[in-house]
């Protein structure tokens, strides 16, 4: 079986990336939990509990990464606003293609943005 060795600079450079790749992985997890969470519950009875456990995480840790469920809903509104302006970017010109991508996107997150028109 052949080895692979780590240079030291490869070292160092994997030290760096990989705590914000898992940073991001977490994010991503505690995210899709809520989104998930959003789609069977309405979002003022879910509780950071809720999110944890659909999570598979503790309380702290999702404290380490949101100061509450609201911050966490503006962070998804940004990702999702974010991944949608990227795509019609790449779409400039083809109008009718980008709003069957936005209608799409919609469609398929409408429980998680139905969930959220509906708190106030």
């Amino acid at each position: 079986m052949k080895r692979f060795a780590l240079s030291s600079s490869s070292l160092y450079h994997f030290r760096k990336v990989e705590p914000v790749m898992a940073r991001e992985i977490m994010r991503e997890a505690i995210c899709n939990a809520f989104i998930e969470l959003c789609s069977n519950t309405p979002v003022y009875k879910i509780k950071i509990k809720d999110i944890t456990n659909n999570c598979g995480i503790s309380k702290q840790t999702f404290y380490n990464y949101f100061k509450d469920k609201f911050e966490l809903m503006n962070y998804i509104y940004k990702l999702q606003a974010d991944y949608v302006f990227e795509e019609l970017c790449l779409k400039e010109d083809k109008y009718q293609e980008a709003m069957e991508y936005i209608f799409r996107h919609c469609l398929v997150y409408k429980n998680f943005y139905i969930a959220i028109s509906k708190y106030k």
